[in-house]
């Protein structure tokens, strides 16, 4: 993961610290970005760098979605689909946006850029 692709509020995991559920709360750019993030009632600050072994995405599973206030829907024609407003996602995680296809959605973090991108809004784990 390049630290490049994170947004603050962006949930991701520590790779030392699989168990934990961080959550960004402060980049800072120059030479490299500075990442620090929070999990529980704990910070970790003060990491610095351009392309993070320490980090990586949580895997978007149907229970991320529910989480994210996606209502789960079974298409006649689609199968199974999750929707929250206009956003569209299939059981493989491609993403409908208005009638466009998007992409794939492999993380959370990307879900949460695409999501702000295509609204101006944050998408909140419930």
């Amino acid at each position: 993961m390049k630290a490049s692709e994170l947004r603050i509020g962006n949930y991701i995991h520590d790779v030392n610290h699989p168990e934990r559920e961080c959550r960004i709360f402060r980049l800072t750019s120059g030479s490299n970005y500075n990442i620090a993030y929070s999990y529980g009632k704990c910070y970790e600050d003060g990491y610095s760098y351009e392309k993070t072994d320490a980090l990586q995405g949580i895997p978007l599973t149907e229970d991320c979605l529910l989480k994210f206030g996606f209502e789960k829907i079974n298409h006649r024609i689609e199968g199974i689909i999750y929707q929250k407003e206009w956003l569209i996602l299939s059981e493989t995680f491609m993403t409908n946006w208005r009638g466009g296809r998007v992409g794939r959605m492999e993380s959370v973090h990307q879900l949460q850029n695409l999501y702000f991108a295509l609204t101006g809004k944050e998408l909140e784990m419930k």
